[in-house]
Parts: C-alpha cells; sequence; structure tokens
C-alpha cells in the first residue's frame, strides 16, 4: 500500500505537472494491487471448491463484505475440485493411499 500512499503524499507537495505524474504513479500502482488482490481471492474461492463470481458477494452492502471474509477463510476441499488438485497438498482419493499410488 505504501506503493499507493507515497506517490500521492509527494505529489499533494509538490503539486503542478510533476505532481500529476506522481498521481499518474499512483492509480497505476493501486491498478496492480487491486488486480492481484481480486486474483488472489478468486484463487481462495476456488480452493473451497466454488466460483470466483462469489467476489463480487462482496458488494451487497453490510452483508456481502462478511459473507465474503467468511468464504475466504473457510478451509479448502480435501482433494481435487473442478478447479485443480488441492494447494495443500491433500489427497484427492483416499483409496490411492491404500494402494500405494501416491
Amino acid at each position: 500500500m505504501l506503493a499507493v500512499y507515497i506517490p500521492v503524499i509527494i505529489a499533494s507537495v509538490i503539486g503542478g505537472a510533476i505532481g500529476a505524474l506522481f498521481y499518474i504513479i499512483a492509480v497505476v500502482a493501486w491498478l496492480g494491487l487491486i488486480l492481484a488482490l481480486i486474483s488472489a481471492a478468486v484463487r481462495r474461492l476456488h480452493d473451497t471448491g466454488r466460483s470466483g463470481w462469489w467476489y463480487w458477494i462482496g458488494l451487497i452492502p453490510f452483508i456481502g463484505g462478511i459473507w465474503l471474509l467468511v468464504l475466504l477463510v473457510l478451509d479448502g476441499d480435501a482433494g481435487a475440485n473442478q478447479y485443480g488438485p488441492n494447494p495443500a497438498g491433500g489427497v484427492s482419493e483416499p483409496e490411492a493411499l491404500v494402494a500405494g499410488t501416491v
């Protein structure tokens, strides 16, 4: 977040054309951070077996942000789901352990 705040502070102090350049730097940094945060949230939702579209539930006033937070802190699926294998290394087929194929 310092990548956003520091250019804004510098832009406010300097002003003028150079200050506008620092505002542009802050906007680019903000866009990069917000894209990374959304990507991480969607990846986490996929770990729990939910679609990334669940991210938009956070737009519901009052309860949406709380609901999204709960979805993001839930434990992931034990094995693979439709979005891929468990990143924590869980086993998708318990029989595979018995058979020794894992």
